[in-house]
């Protein structure tokens, strides 16, 4: 006795055009066809319990079929159950399929198109410490304390902030060099941004000087001498080829932003910070060169931070010589599209400032109107020029 009877297998004969089959044929038939369903089942069976289930589904089968060579099984899922109806005349069974109304479904929304196929980049790890980001792998946090209602600040576990560990010949470098830039002349001093320019393993300690910069620029503001230091610190840092300094642009650029477009970068008016305001904006138009194709995005947001403060009347005349320096700095193109435009306003605010020539206003307007004439935009009226800027 089959699983499958002989009248079953006449039945599915008949489906395909086949009327005429003797019984000798049909048991063999049901029997072969047994035979077959076993072997696949029993095939489905090891999907099954490769995947740790206990639970057949359509899917092991349609992966047996597959493992066999034969055509998959369409039109039966896992998770929906077929309705068979019998047909009023024979043994004959259909599917019972969903009737859809076709004006419904000309009303129902469309779906929502797939998302379409991208590459993206992130940063898998920075100095070897990988970032908590969306695209990286979650880190599995084993040690987690149930916090309860009378849970206090002593019974929560506090874990110290990572860092990272330098050998003892690093801290030492770093110490030395960094004590002795503060304390030397000019000769030492070139000696020393030399060293920064030209070592080859200063890749671990590139976020330490970084900060060094940044405390000690917010601890100088006054200080020409100190934020003069630290700007050629960051220029040899550029210059060095073999660090990876991509990662800390975000953190160089307020440092150099409070060089140039500080309001106050010396303890007296007259000390020269018109220097430095100029050394910073030599070293935002290197970034922009260095670093353009890496980050496209870096030359438009410094341009625009630029030309807010360059438009911006209640900043001081010495913020406004910064923003000139560095839109300049950016190229003639930048000249043209950014200040040009705006120079009849800026010719009236140089004007209002020109009127009293006794006044620290008088010499800084003269310096905003040199910027803008060392770059052969002869715009402004030349009766407005000072004789000695």
């Amino acid at each position: 006795m089959t699983l499958l009877s002989p009248q079953s297998i006449k039945i599915y004969a008949e489906t395909i055009g086949i009327s005429n089959l003797s019984e000798e044929v049909t048991q063999l038939v049901a029997q072969d066809v047994e035979y077959r369903l076993r072997e696949i089942i029993q095939e489905a069976a090891k999907f099954m319990n490769h995947a740790k289930r206990s639970l057949l589904t359509t899917a092991d089968v349609n992966d047996s079929l597959a493992n066999r060579n034969y055509t998959k099984i369409y039109g039966y899922s896992s998770v929906t159950t077929s309705s068979f109806r019998p047909v009023s005349v024979g043994n004959v069974f259909y599917v019972d399929d969903q009737e859809i109304d076709f004006e419904d479904l000309l009303k129902s929304q469309l779906p929502k198109l797939p998302q379409r196929k991208r590459i993206g980049s992130h940063w898998l790890a920075v100095e070897g410490v990988q970032p908590q980001l969306p695209q990286n792998p979650q880190q599995d946090i084993s040690n987690n304390v149930e916090l309860s209602v009378n849970t206090t600040q002593k019974d929560i576990e506090t874990k110290d902030l990572t860092k990272h560990a330098l050998p003892k010949e690093q801290q030492i470098f770093f110490e030395t060099l960094t004590h002795g830039l503060l304390k030397a002349n000019e000769i030492e001093a070139s000696q020393m941004l030399g060293t920064l320019r030209n070592e080859l393993g200063l890749q671990l300690l590139l976020p330490y000087f970084i900060q060094f910069a940044s405390e000690m620029v917010a601890r100088y503001l006054r200080d020409l001498g100190m934020l003069g230091k630290m700007m050629r610190m960051i220029d040899a840092l550029l210059d060095n080829k073999n660090i990876f300094i991509e990662p800390y642009l975000h953190q160089l650029m307020p440092i150099i932003l409070t060089c140039l477009v500080g309001k106050t970068l010396c303890k007296a008016p007259n000390e020269n910070h018109w220097s430095l305001r100029e050394f910073s904006a030599g070293l935002v138009a290197k970034i922009c060169n260095q670093f353009k194709t890496t980050y496209s995005t870096i030359q438009p947001r410094l341009t625009k931070t630029l030309l807010k403060i360059f438009l911006d009347p209640s900043k001081p005349l010495t913020s406004h010589y910064g923003a000139i320096l560095g839109l300049s700095k950016l190229g003639h193109e930048v000249v043209k599209i950014m200040i040009i435009p705006h120079l009849k306003m800026y010719g009236d605010l140089l004007d209002h400032h020109m009127k009293d020539q006794r006044s620290i206003q008088h010499f800084e307007a003269g310096k905003c109107y040199k910027a803008l004439l060392v770059n052969k935009y002869d715009v402004l009226n030349p009766r407005y020029a000072p004789r000695s800027v």
